[in-house]
């Protein structure tokens, strides 16, 4: 292939490497067009996936009169090039291991700046607290990584471990959906509007759930069908419940006493305001701190942006459920 100039030597090669991963790539090009020295490094630079895709170049270079005849040689992994995803940020990070997780893939291949590696390893160390990757059953990942002289781009491959397998994953998952219609539709009996089958979701809990360590009560799948669970547990179950009932409902986080504690932020009436299923549970009270709008007993981290305000309290509710009973 005659090449005029470095981009369309670079354009053809790249193509040949990914389309075609093609082990041996020549090319022609007028004297002086390429360095070789850099040639490899510019087309890792052109498609940064091929670091993880390219075991090893091996190239010669023939002069013939004013051109240069190149031949590379081509020594490639088992990853395909589309297997591995160029990442800006942490959350393309995040959804890159969510993605992996719900078919629980067991690595996972990107390539980013190596002037990123340090912001993403932070946010990479974030993830074992994160709902989403939890509930995937993410027990450890391993990092290998690959660099190239001259390639401002870094090339990680995350090797990743469950607590279960795919199998059983999808079992919970099915468990879990069904759980949870027949949580809803016994909430659907306390009422049309929002705030009682929201307030009939926790007399269920109370009811039926218990304070406990299980195995896997940071997941929702132990609430929902083992009824024991802690605090991250009760509350991930409660915004799958919520959703399946069409009420917005999200999962904060924060301190209390010092320890680590996770509750629910909730819209009803034309407010957001907080639930706390764990105290509701273990005071089987389904009123107890329900409608909280500030947070004296605890810290949050969780960013919220949302007005908080509660306009059906406990008082409310029970004067009306009682009304309406």
């Amino acid at each position: 292939m005659y090449c005029q100039n470095l981009q369309a030597a670079l354009n053809y090669t790249v193509h040949e490497l990914v389309e075609a991963r093609r082990p041996i790539i020549t090319l022609t090009t007028p004297k002086g067009v390429l360095d070789t020295k850099r040639f490899l490094a510019q087309i890792t630079e052109a498609e940064p996936r091929l670091m993880l895709s390219v075991e090893r170049f091996c190239y010669e270079r023939l002069l013939v009169g004013n051109k240069e005849k190149i031949r590379i040689e081509v020594m490639y992994t088992q990853v395909m090039t589309s297997f591995v995803e160029i990442i800006e940020d942490g959350d393309d990070l995040r959804q890159a291991f969510l993605r992996a997780i719900r078919l629980h893939r067991k690595a996972i291949y990107v390539v980013f700046k190596k002037e990123r590696r340090q912001a993403l390893d932070s946010a990479a160390d974030t993830f074992f607290k994160d709902p989403e990757i939890l509930e995937g059953y993410l027990e450890k990942y391993r990092t290998h990584s690959t660099r190239m002289h001259d390639c401002s781009y870094l090339g990680v491959i995350y090797d990743l471990t469950y607590s279960c397998s795919y199998k059983e994953y999808r079992r919970r998952q099915t468990e879990m959906a069904q759980k949870v219609r027949e949580i809803a539709k016994l909430a659907r009996r306390y009422g049309q509007e929002d705030w009682k089958r929201a307030y009939g979701v926790v007399c269920y809990c109370v009811e039926h759930w218990t304070y406990e360590r299980t195995g896997t009560e940071y997941t929702a799948y132990s609430a929902l069908v083992q009824n024991k669970a802690v605090c991250m547990g009760f509350s991930l179950a409660m915004c799958m419940i919520m959703k399946e009932l069409g009420i917005p409902c999200r999962y904060v986080s924060g301190k209390r006493q010092g320890n680590g504690h996770g509750w629910n932020l909730i819209y009803l009436k034309g407010g957001w305001f907080y639930i706390d299923v764990t105290d509701a549970v273990c005071r089987k009270d389904p009123l107890y701190h329900w409608g909280m709008v500030n947070m004296d007993d605890r810290i949050m981290t969780t960013p919220v942006n949302e007005r908080i305000q509660c306009h059906c309290p406990a008082s409310y509710v029970r004067d009306n459920i009682r009304r309406h009973s």
